[in-house]
C-alpha cells in the first residue's frame, strides 16, 4: 500500500532543519496537541504534519472522547472538527473552555454558520475547511507563540 501522504514535511510543512522556539525557550517537542476529527484519513493527515513538526499528538473521534482525553492530559493545544459525533466541536470546546478558560482551541468545519457561536464562546481560531496542512501549522504555531525559524512551503 502506498504512503497516503507522501513527502508530507518537505510538501506541506515546516521544515524541521532548524528546530522552532518560543520566547520561553520551549520547543515543539515538549508541546501537547490535541486533535480531534471524525475523518480518520484527516486525522492522520493532521496528526502526522504535527508530529513530523515536533509535536506531541493525541487523538479523538468524538466531542465526548476529545472532553476526557483533555482531562487526561491537559494539551497545550485543542483541535476540534466541528461535526462530530457524540458531542460537536462547539460542545466539547464550550467544557473545555468551562475547566481551563485560556484553553487554545482552533475549530475546524466547513460549516461558516457556527462562527458566531465560537467566537462567542471564546475559541481562539476558526478555520472553514477545507484547509492546507500550510494553514493549520501556521495556527497551531501562532496560538502557542511558536516562531519558525524555517520558511513555510507549499505547493
Amino acid at each position: 500500500m502506498q504512503d497516503p501522504v507522501p513527502n508530507l514535511r518537505e510538501d506541506h510543512a515546516f521544515s524541521k532543519s532548524e528546530p522552532s522556539k518560543r520566547a520561553d525557550g520551549e520547543n515543539p517537542k515538549s508541546i501537547q496537541v490535541l486533535v480531534a476529527d471524525d475523518d480518520e484519513d484527516l486525522l492522520e493527515i493532521y496528526s502526522r504534519a504535527l508530529r513530523d513538526n515536533g509535536f506531541e499528538v493525541l487523538l479523538a473521534t468524538t466531542g465526548n472522547d476529545a472532553v476526557s482525553r483533555f482531562i487526561e492530559a491537559r494539551p497545550e493545544v485543542i483541535i476540534l472538527d466541528y461535526r462530530m459525533p457524540q458531542g460537536n466541536g462547539l460542545e466539547a470546546a464550550a467544557q473545555i473552555l468551562a475547566m481551563k478558560p485560556s484553553a487554545k482551541i482552533i475549530m475546524l468545519t466547513a460549516d461558516g454558520t457556527v462562527l458566531e457561536e465560537a467566537e462567542r464562546i471564546g475559541i481562539e481560531i476558526f478555520l472553514e475547511k477545507p484547509i492546507s496542512l500550510k494553514r493549520l501549522l501556521e495556527s497551531v504555531y501562532t496560538v502557542v507563540k511558536l516562531k519558525p525559524t524555517s520558511a513555510v512551503v507549499s505547493r
